[in-house]
């Protein structure tokens, strides 16, 4: 695909999402939005891993890495709110 988007919306398979970012931000114009569901993932991402039921370890494992590639991404001006699961909101640079 070589098109180009004002707003892309992220809600997919957890463990995708670090893959997902990479392939999003060349598709994503300047000044485009990222929007990011589910990074707080029932607050399991701050919790420890001891806490977390085994059904969602894996995926609050997953978002831990991507919140920190999201956050600190050089193309990315980031905030991640902490409404409902979780909202990340990218604006590219």
């Amino acid at each position: 695909m070589a098109d180009e988007f004002d707003l892309i919306f992220l809600d997919a398979d957890k463990k995708d999402y670090p893959a997902l970012l990479e392939l999003i931000i060349p598709r994503l114009k300047k000044g485009g939005i990222l929007f990011v569901d589910n990074l707080l993932w029932r607050g399991y991402v701050a919790d420890n891993d001891e806490n977390i039921p085994e059904d969602y370890l894996s995926s609050a494992r997953v978002l831990r890495e991507f919140n920190q590639k999201f956050m600190n991404h050089p193309d990315l001006q980031t905030i991640l709110l902490p409404v409902g699961d979780g909202i990340g909101i990218g604006v590219k640079k």
